[in-house]
């Protein structure tokens, strides 16, 4: 099997990917780090589009499941239908607004760097609200989804102060520790408040010290390996390509 020098990432994961590396433990932000060099398939985005699809009205929680159906990877199609699974409740409940997303925004960190804080939408209903979402299998600790909130909010302090005053749908649909099941969560401002100045400051910290260590590292030689998830002919996942009701 042929090898090659790792290729070190030059900056730190947006958002929600650097805010769940962060632990007790700096050695093992340093490996997450590592593990990031390998560039993540896109598994979770047929999941977001179609989430947000049933939100915007542009089809129904049938026809959203439909489409995941069809689709022909089976860890995409797995994913996607366990999210909605999951979700059913608030998508089928709920009223239905427009959905777009907010300029990217940026914190500076300790160290200099900016971390990127993105994606995060804007839902255009009465009244407007913010909307946050996690679909990965692994569930943020309430210690992390705190720190994404006081990150959200210092973000926009700097960047968008008209947002400030809006509520925030946090929705996290993953699998917690024992459970054989996603379990949809929905958190806000006031369910887990946001980390206080001196504990968000000590959260970046970590983040920047397992950074420091992770670019300290010599080069690694890695094993090539073939895609393990390569793309399937006549697949397509944008939103923009997803069918909507034939009766809208």
């Amino acid at each position: 099997m042929e090898t090659t020098l790792s290729t070190p990432i030059e900056e730190l994961p947006a958002y929600l990917s650097s805010i769940s590396m962060v632990c007790d433990d700096v050695q093992q932000i340093v490996n997450d780090l590592i593990h990031a060099e390998r560039k993540s398939p896109k598994k979770y985005h047929l999941a977001r589009d179609l989430f947000l699809g049933v939100l915007e009205g542009d089809f129904s929680f049938a026809d959203a499941v439909a489409q995941a159906r069809l689709f022909g990877d089976g860890t995409v199609r797995k994913c996607t239908l366990e999210v909605l699974d999951a979700s059913r409740s608030f998508l089928t409940n709920g009223s239905r607004s427009d959905v777009t997303p907010l300029d990217r925004l940026w914190l500076p960190l300790p160290n200099g760097k900016e971390l990127l804080v993105s994606p995060v939408w804007l839902c255009h209903s009465n009244p407007h609200r913010l909307l946050v979402l996690h679909f990965w299998l692994k569930p943020l600790s309430d210690w992390q989804i705190k720190a994404a909130l006081a990150i959200l909010v210092e973000a926009m302090k700097r960047d968008n102060h008209e947002c400030l005053t809006l509520d925030i749908d946090f929705i996290s649909v993953a699998r917690p520790e024992h459970s054989a099941r996603r379990q949809f969560q929905l958190y806000d401002w006031y369910k887990l408040r946001p980390l206080d100045e001196g504990e968000l400051d000590d959260f970046l910290q970590r983040l920047c010290a397992g950074w420091q260590k992770y670019r300290s590292r010599a080069l690694r030689e890695v094993k090539l390996r073939g895609d393990r998830h390569p793309i399937i002919p006549g697949i397509r996942t944008e939103r923009s390509r997803l069918r909507p009701r034939q009766s809208k």
